[in-house]
């Protein structure tokens, strides 16, 4: 459950985001009911949702059908539905909900899962923040899981308006003030049965080994700050994990800044108005595979080439091992930290194996020195003398 500011039309663009199992009994409407409400203000009340949108998510190889097409393979869909929501006063504290009862009865890692609601809810505080968007999520949640394989992944979330945002585990709700109850040994950061703990980092990135096959849940919200840091907002998401055995295969993965270990530290740090080069390994270690790459965020006129950075080589996906060559330059627009996006999926039968993982680079800002007759740009991290004469005046 998301928003979006439009300011030309002075109001919200709710968007309520279903992923469903093909397999799935029971069908989705057409509409639904999003409830509002701002207790301190008093005031509350309903909007409806329209389906706008079906799309199937990737889960098999090119040869597999998966159960939205008719075969037998897991597979599921993004299912959007969007309304309006022209708030009737100025408010800190709006709650927009939904709820779908009842969860599965397939759930292994609650208690009592087919009496239990899914419920998702969002924050707009429009009284501290009146033209302000959500968190935005680029990526969908992970269709599958191997047991005793490690796969990262990352939502790709993104403020639209590049507020301060912040991640947490949380347990799934069934209500305002209520949530699901785990079975003993299983919690918010320990939503899995697992030999190699869950991690969970502060830029929204997972790494879950599941050791069982099982059917889980999980939740997460981001929150959103203003440069004051006070709160104008938050959303969440509510997702399975489903884990299963599965015939050997080695997962894809991408290598840091410059086929290191580094995704942002040290090989992060570059200059505005400066172009900034790197590369990235990516490859898959099972024979035969090929892997495909895809930027779900990537930074304003970043650019790809072959490993070798030549421009009249164009970047190529479906080899076992792929250089990409990066190339961007910032401006003093760009300062600070930004993140970009990568997934990178190989080519297994039936089911694909994928992972996502997030970069960070920490822009500096370039001094300009201008003169009438005199213009330079004097890098970050670097120092220039400039040798001045006096030619009119009166020197004092």
């Amino acid at each position: 459950l998301i928003y979006t500011y439009n300011k030309q039309l002075n109001q919200y663009e709710i968007s309520l985001i279903i992923y469903n199992n093909c397999l799935g009994k029971a069908p989705l409407l057409n509409t639904y009911t999003v409830n509002y409400t701002s207790p301190t203000c008093g005031v509350s009340s309903t909007i409806s949702v329209r389906q706008v949108n079906v799309e199937k998510i990737a889960t098999t190889c090119k040869s597999i059908a998966s159960t939205c097409d008719g075969g037998t393979s897991f597979g599921y869909r993004k299912v959007t539905y969007k309304g309006i929501f022209v708030p009737p006063a100025k408010c800190t504290d709006w709650i927009l909900s939904w709820a779908e009862c009842n969860r599965s009865n397939q759930i292994t890692n609650i208690v009592n899962p087919d009496q239990q609601c899914l419920y998702l809810e969002a924050l707009i505080n429009n009284k501290d923040a009146s033209t302000n968007s959500s968190p935005q999520f680029l990526e969908s949640p992970p269709s599958l899981f191997c047991t005793g394989v490690t796969k990262t992944f990352n939502f790709g979330v993104f403020d639209p308006d590049t507020n301060r945002i912040t991640y947490s585990l949380i347990t799934p709700k069934t209500g305002q003030s209520t949530t699901v109850v785990y079975k003993s040994g299983f919690s918010a950061t320990n939503p899995v049965s697992a030999t190699v703990p869950t991690t969970f980092s502060a830029d929204g990135t997972f790494k879950i080994t599941p050791s069982q096959v099982e059917n889980s849940v999980m939740a997460l919200q981001v929150r959103e700050f203003d440069k004051t840091g006070k709160l104008i907002g938050y959303v969440m998401r509510d997702f399975p994990i489903y884990s299963n055995t599965c015939a050997i295969n080695s997962l894809p993965t991408l290598s840091g800044f410059n086929g290191t270990n580094d995704y942002g530290n040290l090989l992060g740090l570059t200059c505005a108005y400066q172009d900034h080069c790197f590369y990235i390994q990516a490859g898959d270690p099972d024979a035969g595979q090929k892997v495909t790459v895809s930027f779900p965020q990537s930074l304003p006129g970043m650019k790809l080439y072959d490993g070798n950075f030549n421009p009249s080589v164009p970047f190529s996906n479906n080899q076992q091992n792929l250089k990409i060559g990066i190339c961007w330059k910032p401006t003093n627009a760009d300062l600070g930290v930004k993140k970009f996006i990568i997934t990178v999926a190989d080519s297994n039968c039936p089911y694909i194996g994928s992972q996502t993982y997030i970069y960070s680079l920490t822009v500096n800002p370039t001094m300009t020195i201008r003169f009438p007759f005199y213009f330079k740009e004097i890098p970050c991290g670097t120092t220039e003398t400039i040798t001045t004469t006096i030619s009119g005046g009166v020197p004092p």
